[in-house]
């Protein structure tokens, strides 16, 4: 989805600001990523069914009656949500989920889906749904220490690592699932135990809050880096190293004092505590949510409204017409960058198979040879130029924003560096300020620029009077 829009829509609804969402894109802000693309997908979903219902009207099909009344159902018993109607809500949520994995549903959801399959932007946007339904089942599985799902979603996630060149899963990967499917025949034990929840942590008796072990370990680390900790007491190698061999222990020590003074709350969970479930947060996704709706429909993310033109004399629909494009920018992508875009999870679950054929079954490739990598092309590619033309290599065009710091940096180091010469000079071909390295302009919440220049003027309720003519008398 790189250069696809998503920042550009995060920033002008206002969600996350412009380098927040760079650093989300590039993997770096974890637990705001999940939310954006959370959000994002509900904001999708709040477009998607009403069409979904349209079709339905205009081809004559019947959605379910228990649909709408089990929906209304969870909708209610979220507004009266409280800590007394917690199971309710629990078995309602549980009850619209099977429902909308009825046989129905998903049959006239794939109908739908078949019906439009020829529009690239509604398949682009479908299938990035689709990849965020993947990442919050894997979340969940780890949350709730489900096993089975925890397989199935990573078996889902194997075919995108491969195709976008993640080299370690996309080897190891295979191994890892053979292994684990062969798990209840070569260790029983450890199959009962990881069937149970016993594969991630859990630290207390709460809901919801199972992390994997290597994330259970930065809470080991966090008790020898906090104030007292290890951070900025030596720079001795040999003090740091006995410091570390007692590592574990002091963390123990630390988290039985905590417990001895009833600091650790290990009693089960008897409310709603966690912090997006609390009312504000609920509030403040809920309006970010519309937000991203608004913006969305303005960029006619799914591109659906198509008319009849003619072709060769014949009359056809123009969804077969309609480009892709960049959601804000509106770049269009080039035929072999809809391709790509569009049939990534088919050609990375073929190279998994390719991969698991040649290097575990047959063997005619190494196992640690070289992986090829796949050059699948996205927007980012509209904005790469040649900059090399003796070797023709391709560079993503991208300005240097941290070299006035890095200046700075050799100044304070005591080279010589004539920073008024420099300054002299324009740092970058444009503005960063303003526009991008390609020369597209930066994304901005320009609705709050309108706030901004109206601030303090007063508004008559209706024109002035004037005793001067105009034109119409």
């Amino acid at each position: 989805m790189e250069s696809a829009g998503l920042d550009d829509l995060w920033t002008e609804a206002g969600v996350y600001a412009a380098n927040t969402t760079e650093t989300m894109l590039d993997g770096k802000a974890y637990y705001r990523a999940v939310r954006g693309h959370q959000l994002t997908y509900e904001a999708l979903w709040h477009i998607k069914w009403p069409m979904f219902e349209s079709w339905l009207a205009e081809n004559g099909h019947e959605l379910n009656v228990e649909v709408k009344e089990v929906a209304q159902n969870v909708a209610e018993l979220f507004k009266e949500r409280g800590n007394n109607n917690r199971v309710e809500l629990c078995k309602a949520v549980v009850k619209l989920s099977e429902v909308l994995s009825s046989a129905n549903v998903q049959d006239l959801m794939e109908k739908f889906s078949k019906a439009n399959c020829g529009n690239p932007n509604f398949k682009l946007w479908s299938t990035y749904m689709a990849m965020v339904e993947i990442l919050l089942n894997f979340i969940r599985a780890e949350r709730d220490g489900n096993w089975t799902l925890h397989l199935e979603a990573f078996a889902a996630m194997l075919p995108w690592l491969t195709i976008y060149n993640h080299t370690n899963y996309a080897r190891w990967g295979p191994v890892y699932l053979a292994d684990m499917k062969l798990l209840e025949k070569t260790a029983p034990e450890v199959y009962s135990e990881f069937v149970d929840g016993n594969f991630v942590v859990k630290r207390t008796k709460r809901r919801f809050n199972q992390v994997p072990t290597d994330q259970a370990t930065e809470w080991i680390n966090k008790t020898c880096k906090m104030h007292n900790g290890i951070i900025g007491i030596t720079r001795n190698d040999q003090a740091r190293d006995k410091f570390c061999i007692t590592w574990s222990e002091r963390s123990r020590i630390s988290q039985d004092i905590r417990s001895l003074f009833n600091l650790e709350d290990d009693e089960e969970e008897a409310t709603f505590t966690r912090s997006d479930s609390l009312p504000s947060q609920m509030r403040r996704n809920a309006d970010d949510v519309k937000k991203l709706v608004t913006h969305l429909k303005r960029f006619d993310v799914f591109r659906l409204h198509t008319d009849l033109v003619e072709e060769d004399g014949d009359t056809v629909s123009e969804i077969n017409h309609i480009p892709l494009v960049s959601l804000a920018t509106k770049d269009t992508a080039t035929s072999d960058m809809v391709s790509d875009l569009l049939t990534a999870e088919d050609m990375g679950r073929q190279q998994v198979i390719t991969n698991v054929k040649q290097r575990l079954m047959e063997e005619t490739v190494g196992f640690h040879d070289t992986l090829k990598k796949h050059h699948s092309k996205t927007f980012a590619d509209l904005y790469k130029a040649t900059v090399s033309t003796k070797q023709n290599v391709q560079k993503t065009i991208k300005a240097d924003r941290k070299l006035l710091q890095r200046l700075l940096n050799a100044v304070t180091a005591g080279r010589t560096v004539e920073m008024v010469d420099i300054l002299k000079h324009e740092l970058s071909p444009i503005p960063l300020s303003l526009a991008r390295p390609g020369g597209e302009m930066n994304s901005t919440p320009k609705a709050e620029l309108l706030s901004i220049l109206m601030a303090g003027l007063h508004i008559p309720s209706e024109v002035p009077k004037a005793d001067l003519k105009t034109c119409a008398n």
